[in-house]
């Protein structure tokens, strides 16, 4: 969610509530906090739920950033670091979206034993239109390894286990919605970890069904996000 124009309502409706909850908590001492982690693949939502958790009283938010004090070339910075944010915020949740790290969601859970992983499931077929539709050639480097050239940089998701199973593809046989419909397996598929099915602390959240339900499913997942 891009919000370009100073006239545009969204962008003064998170000023304003950031600059809200500062006041608010001007001269308290830091919360009993706890993380949670807004991960999953790119258009499926997770701009979204950052937006209205921004909005929230209860949240300190950090999306993702080339540089800030939560991220560094849009990945996480080591987990020290990320815990004295957690430990020193005033807020009830410290949100992070760590989108580069969502292959990482196991370990984040057992970092934090406090955290919580919300991760964000929309339609591949919705996932790959929107992303040809939002980005220009997004597939280049994905396309590049399966033609040959190792050298591409794909996203640590991509595994010697899942890139195998791509080599078995010709690549002349692949549109591009196809190549964006493999990066949104290779993303998702982390939650076939065994050490996720059970986890309480994780929940998959529908995109659609966040569209369709509005307020009611948003109160469910603040219910859950403590």
């Amino acid at each position: 969610m891009k919000l370009k124009s100073w006239n545009d309502p969204q962008r003064w409706s998170l000023h304003l509530s950031e600059w809200t909850k500062k006041l608010r908590r001007w001269g308290r001492s830091p919360a009993d906090s706890h993380p949670l982690f807004i991960c999953g693949q790119q258009r499926s939502g997770t701009s979204m739920m950052i937006f209205v958790l921004r909005l929230h009283p209860g949240t300190e938010v950090y999306d993702e950033s080339r540089d800030s004090p939560a991220f560094e070339d849009y990945c996480l910075r080591e987990g020290s670091i990320i815990e004295g944010l957690v430990e020193r915020s005033r807020a009830e949740v410290v949100c992070f979206k760590p989108l580069m790290d969502s292959y990482r969601a196991a370990d984040l859970l057992e970092q934090f034993p406090r955290g919580r992983v919300l991760w964000m499931l929309r339609d591949f077929r919705d996932v790959a239109n929107s992303t040809l539709h939002k980005f220009r050639d997004p597939n280049r480097a994905l396309r590049s390894h399966l033609e040959g050239d190792t050298t591409a940089r794909l996203g640590p998701e991509f595994t010697a286990e899942v890139l195998d199973r791509l080599r078995s593809f010709d690549p002349r046989c692949l549109g591009e919605a196809d190549l964006s419909c493999l990066r949104w397996w290779a993303r998702n598929r982390v939650l076939l970890d065994p050490a996720l099915r059970t986890e309480p602390r994780l929940r998959i959240q529908s995109y659609e069904a966040l569209v369709e339900g509005g307020r009611g499913i948003f109160d469910e997942v603040f219910r859950w996000a403590g």
